[in-house]
């Protein structure tokens, strides 16, 4: 047995299989899927012309030279998030960008700082701006946890290649993050931080990675994960995948089980509701964010999201329209957090009821309740969560259900880990209840 490390043998043979390599991916660019797709073929072939020499390098740089710039202005949004709108791809098509940088500053450093370090230095200010406080992404279209390089990594790369500082835990990144172009906000207050999904669904030239998650959120409270999104268990076709891209597995309301996107097979989507509006508006003790779309069948949501100053957060669900139907409004709540139902109270004066709830977890708790008009059925039931590929943990479910309601509907949901900040919550649900089923535009106001 020859000591591998010292073959020169081995040494060669890899590098004639690294260059067949580059040849294939010079005769077989991606470009019908386009996406992270072509930019991981662009950055592959960006490695093999920073390491071999001769005609097909060169032949390499030209293509890169001619294609890669182009794409980075497609795929890159000018707030520096990936186009197809999931952070872990947005990390993946970081880290081959930064791979690519790395591999020809020894070819073209001019060329690298022209056309590789602002891009790859907006991008590394966008993932600073999505993080929760526990360094890592959310879970917004397909993504999950340890798939892609972590954010630290990311960030210490991009330091060493540019020079540029990115706070990963998001403390130099001043909140509210508001990325008006890839459409997600960042809210943080007293240890709270909630990240708001208001854009479009995705691209619609390549919608294969999307969820029907618009208007969804995700919450965390001090480093621990509170409220999630389902997560992604696998790529193969069937129950699970196309469970883990419908709206039923996102924090975002559901009316006759209308998806916001067509989904079917691995990666396909046919027809898609883009929101029809969005907003963010800072208050006098906070800030508001969401916006609306309409069902194929005509029915208008509208889901405003305030996180105030002192901590509380509130859900306002606004759903309009003709006619009967069957409205699902879900939040999933992190590994290890406990529903407890607690009391109803009805309202008088046509204004509903009121369901008591708790959120119990070892170091965590927190208070909420559920105001709606007409009165709905609160479920705590048990479901799954997919952190990672091939991953499945028990969580719970907290859902507003009414199977056939008469429009309009108004549910409020707030909740905090601060008892206190429920007290006034009777008078604020009097006082907004029948201003807000009357005209849902106050939301935004």
């Amino acid at each position: 047995m020859w000591p591998l490390k010292n073959s020169e043998n081995l040494r060669g043979m890899l590098a004639v299989a690294l260059f067949e390599q580059g040849l294939f991916i010079e005769r077989n660019l991606e470009s019908h899927l386009g996406g992270n797709h072509l930019l991981n073929n662009l950055c592959g072939l960006a490695q093999l012309a920073g390491y071999f020499e001769g005609p097909a390098s060169e032949r390499w740089m030209k293509i890169l030279r001619r294609d890669l710039p182009v794409q980075l202005k497609k795929q890159i949004l000018p707030d520096g998030g990936h186009y197809e709108l999931s952070p872990m791809y947005h990390c993946l098509v970081m880290s081959d960008l930064l791979s690519a940088a790395e591999s020809l500053r020894t070819v073209d450093a001019g060329w690298v700082e022209e056309h590789l370090h602002e891009p790859v230095q907006r991008m590394g200010g966008f993932l600073a701006a999505v993080l929760h406080d526990d360094g890592d992404i959310p879970f917004f279209n397909d993504a999950v946890l340890g798939q892609a390089p972590s954010p630290m990594d990311l960030f210490q790369r991009l330091e060493r290649l540019a020079g540029s500082e990115v706070d990963p835990a998001g403390e130099k990144v001043a909140a509210p993050n508001v990325l008006t172009h890839s459409g997600f906000v960042r809210l943080k207050a007293r240890g709270l931080t909630v990240i708001i999904d208001q854009g479009r669904l995705g691209p619609d030239e390549l919608m294969g990675h999307v969820h029907s998650d618009a208007l969804s959120f995700e919450v965390s409270f001090k480093h621990q994960r509170v409220l999630v999104n389902r997560g992604v268990y696998e790529y193969t076709s069937g129950p699970r995948r196309n469970e883990a891209r419908s709206i039923r597995s996102h924090n975002t309301p559901c009316v006759d089980d209308y998806e916001q996107a067509e989904i079917w097979s691995s990666f396909r989507v046919g027809q898609r509701r883009h929101l029809d509006e969005h907003f963010f508006i800072e208050t006098g003790d906070g800030w508001r964010a969401g916006g609306g779309w309409r069902t194929p069948g005509g029915v208008s949501i509208q889901r405003s999201i305030i996180l105030t100053g002192q901590g509380r957060l509130e859900v306002w669900d606004s759903i309009k329209g003709e006619g009967s139907h069957r409205i699902s409004i879900p939040f999933h709540w992190g590994p290890s957090l406990e529903v407890r139902l607690c009391s109803q109270s009805p309202f008088t004066q046509g204004l509903g009821a009121c369901r008591e709830w708790e959120i119990h977890g070892q170091d965590v708790k927190f208070y909420g309740k559920t105001y709606s008009h007409p009165p709905g059925e609160l479920l705590a039931e048990p479901t799954t969560w997919w952190p990672g590929f091939y991953r499945e943990e028990r969580i719970e479910r907290l859902k507003f259900h009414q199977n056939s309601a008469d429009l309009p509907v108004l549910v409020w949901t707030v909740f905090s880990p601060f008892p206190e900040l429920l007290a006034e919550t009777d008078e604020i649900w009097k006082d907004q209840a029948h201003k807000l089923l009357n005209d849902p535009a106050l939301m935004r106001k």
